[in-house]
């Protein structure tokens, strides 16, 4: 099964390093007064690489680079996040269970459901609640050779990968360490919500969109499905005939477009994500009647976008909102970068969530 951590420890801050097929991100945090500050923050694009996965490797390893050059931190920790179909979190819920024998339920379990086989996969897992009749958390498994490609990119670049993490756990993470420190250990639960009502985060990525919510015992639901930006970009260039630019400046110039083409193209495009964020709210709810989902909230770059916004809003009834989670945290950064950092906050959430783990 293996013997690498995915989830949380105690000690410092490390890098959040999010890589993307064609983006990487990079936040660092540390603590003051109780509350999460950031103290650096960094974007790169991956140079177009064509057919040839050598060269996209190269060039990923080369955005790394600069970002961390921007960067400029002494630290060479990181925290590396990973999603896509050689990802899986589940819930486990057993009879009560001596401690001893807990690993051994998750093991088993594991190796009946794992999509991909667990000989090949490491496996961690996390009790959130010993009952007197029940025992209850969670277990994370992903691919050797996932695992091992991004610890052997973030060593190239420079950085040692001292944790894994999942992008949709860093998500949670991040909602709970950025919604304030007197309220996310309360009653009224994070971001001032009950803890009947939960929202549910959506980090749309180039090919993969995570889905994470947290029950109201805070045990944590993730669900990756195959449906990305590019997919929906690319076919909203197909269906207008406009180019790639064009599509994105429609839909990324603040306020929903007017343009009736662009809004009919983008409802057909969306069509595929829709389906597979309704589904997984479905599933959501019939697995945990006990908390109501009141809110979406967007990030990833359609988390910049007011007509994506609109558009899940109507075709799901529920509110969505785009997620910014680093706006309202305090910022040791030039004032110019830091403005850079809180216009694009929301392809930011899932880096944030990786460097408030602590290592």
């Amino acid at each position: 099964m293996g013997d690498r951590k995915f989830l949380d420890l105690s000690g410092r801050h490390g890098i959040g390093l999010d890589i993307d097929s064609s983006s990487v991100r990079m936040v660092q945090l540390r603590r003051r007064n109780g509350a999460h500050v950031v103290t650096g923050a960094a974007a790169s694009e991956v140079a177009p690489w064509g057919d040839d996965p050598e060269r996209h490797r190269k060039n990923t390893l080369q955005a790394i680079r600069q970002c961390l050059g921007s960067l400029g931190s002494k630290s060479k920790l990181a925290v590396c996040g990973l999603r896509g179909p050689e990802v899986v979190v589940r819930g486990f819920e057993f009879p009560t269970l001596p401690t001893e024998e807990i690993k051994g339920a998750v093991e088993l379990e594991a190796s009946q459901i794992c999509p991909f086989g667990t000989a090949e996969s490491a496996l961690d897992y996390q009790v959130t609640s010993c009952e007197e009749k029940k025992t209850r958390g969670f277990w994370v498994a992903a691919t050797e050779s996932l695992i091992e490609s991004r610890r052997q990119l973030a060593q190239e670049a420079g950085l040692k990968c001292t944790l894994m993490d999942v992008d949709g756990l860093a998500l949670l993470n991040c909602l709970k360490g950025s919604s304030g420190s007197s309220s996310t250990e309360g009653d009224s639960g994070e971001n001032g919500v009950s803890p009947e009502t939960r929202p549910a985060l959506v980090s749309i990525g180039e090919f993969y969109t995570s889905i994470a919510i947290a029950n109201h015992a805070r045990r944590p639901f993730v669900r990756d499905v195959n449906s990305g930006d590019q997919d929906i970009l690319h076919e909203i260039a197909r269906r207008t005939k406009l180019t790639s630019e064009a599509v994105r400046t429609a839909l990324f110039s603040g306020s929903p477009t007017d343009d009736p083409t662009i809004r009919e193209a983008l409802g057909k495009a969306c069509g595929p994500l829709l389906e597979n964020i309704t589904t997984t709210l479905r599933y959501f709810s019939a697995e945990n009647r006990v908390t109501r989902i009141n809110k979406i909230l967007v990030c990833g770059s359609l988390g910049l976008s007011g007509s994506f916004i609109r558009l899940l809003e109507t075709e799901l009834s529920i509110e969505a909102a785009s997620w910014n989670p680093v706006a309202a945290m305090p910022c040791e950064m030039e004032t110019s970068r830091a403005a850079r950092l809180t216009e694009n906050g929301p392809l930011m959430a899932v880096a944030a969530g990786l460097a408030m783990r602590t290592i």
